[in-house]
């Protein structure tokens, strides 16, 4: 394992978080437009689009970046890496989520509008998610400040699983679409690069099986 960096990885790192931060942004679009289709009178317009949208998203983005190159340096799977933004998410939204819980008669969620842990939770809410506040709006005690749901599970729901869950399917479907842009367009440029090799080995009739192994390697190789 080293703790350098090489332009592989870098490469690597750079089209996945491309690819991650694209499709984030695409399915909060989709999001926002279901959500305003719903209900037009409630999503007629942001009241600030830099806070409301671009914000949340380059912050996601931002935490996204240092946990994976963090977790790509260190973890010799790389694939595991990709998932250590969801694993270190898993962590911050459970200890904000039961550092809140107070007792009274029963556990219920207790914090405020300016809680940093709410802030939190909040800035990595995504607009997909809000359809179903459409349906099954969070009931609770929010006046003077305060953020007191009455259903807490439905609240854990809505805040924390699903939003995880968000994160799982957004970082497993980045790489299925990681690869057919990027490295199907880099076989492509190859195969273009390597014509003249290939022609000079067809003018020396080069044995077939060998020629075949040959291109496969020079392709790896500019590939990598």
């Amino acid at each position: 394992m080293t703790n350098q960096f090489t332009i592989k990885d870098v490469k690597n790192i750079t089209k996945f978080i491309l690819v991650w931060s694209i499709l984030n942004a695409i399915l909060n679009l989709f999001g926002l437009w279901l959500s305003k289709l719903i209900n037009e009178a409630e999503y007629s317009f942001l009241n600030n689009i830099m806070t409301e949208f671009v914000k949340p998203l380059l912050i996601q983005s931002l935490i996204f970046i240092i946990c994976y190159a963090l977790a790509y340096q260190f973890l010799k799977n790389k694939n595991l890496a990709k998932y250590s933004f969801l694993i270190i998410q898993t962590l911050i939204f459970h200890i904000i989520f039961f550092l809140n819980i107070e007792y009274d008669n029963g556990f219920f969620f207790s914090s405020t509008f300016r809680n940093p842990g709410l802030v939190y939770l909040g800035v990595n809410g995504q607009y997909l998610i809000d359809i179903l506040y459409q349906f099954i709006p969070i009931v609770g005690n929010f006046e003077y400040g305060q953020f007191i749901p009455f259903n807490n599970g439905m609240f854990y729901l809505q805040w924390v699983f699903l939003v995880l869950l968000y994160f799982f399917g957004l970082t497993w479907i980045t790489t299925p679409v990681e690869r057919f842009f990027f490295e199907n367009n880099e076989k492509v440029i190859v195969q273009k690069e390597l014509e003249p090799i290939v022609e000079v080995l067809e003018e020396h009739d080069t044995n077939e099986e060998v020629k075949e192994d040959l291109i496969d390697n020079l392709q790896s190789d500019k590939i990598a």
